[in-house]
């Protein structure tokens, strides 16, 4: 579930029923990031990187960092995609050097405030290494998540990551 904070920036970002006001939309994140939002910190680096209200990947990396370190675990999976692949799904370009140490890392973060995504990813790379015990505490643990629990995931993305799970299971 969105927070008031986000539905407001959303609003000002969009010009719906008030007047577009991209700085204070900007500003409506950052206060909510700090009085602890963790999911402003995900917005604030997804304008970023989408140019609003400048491109630059260094502060949207930043927002990711200060997300994830908050427990925000959608911020962590992010970061865990951006340090295996250079880049993130809706770039065309590389951002990062590839860093599958970092990559790691961050799922590893992500997995400890149980984000799908990154439990999917830690049971997959433990599995494809062998350790069968470790896959399989990953991925039953990404099957047994409640929608509620999770921040930023729509009830069909968490079944996908699921049935990612449950394949990977079999």
């Amino acid at each position: 579930m969105r927070s008031q904070h986000r539905i407001k920036a959303q609003k000002l970002m969009d010009g719906d029923g008030m007047d577009q006001d991209i700085d204070k939309a900007i500003l409506t994140l950052v206060q909510g990031a700090n009085e602890g939002d963790r999911g402003c910190f995900f917005d604030l680096a997804e304008t970023y990187f989408d140019g609003v209200p400048e491109d630059d990947t260094d502060k949207a990396i930043h927002y990711l960092e200060a997300g994830a370190n908050a427990g925000h675990g959608k911020c962590a999976a992010m970061l865990s995609e951006l340090y295996q692949k250079g880049t993130i799904a809706f770039c065309d370009e590389d951002i990062v050097k590839r860093n599958p140490e970092r990559s790691f890392e961050w799922a590893q973060k992500g997995a400890e405030n149980s984000d799908p995504e990154c439990l999917v990813k830690l049971g997959t790379f433990f599995k494809e290494n062998g350790d069968n015990d470790k896959a399989e505490i990953f991925l039953k643990k990404c099957m047994s998540l409640e929608l509620d629990l999770i921040e930023d995931y729509s009830d069909k993305e968490l079944r996908n990551w699921q049935n990612q799970a449950e394949a990977a299971l079999n």
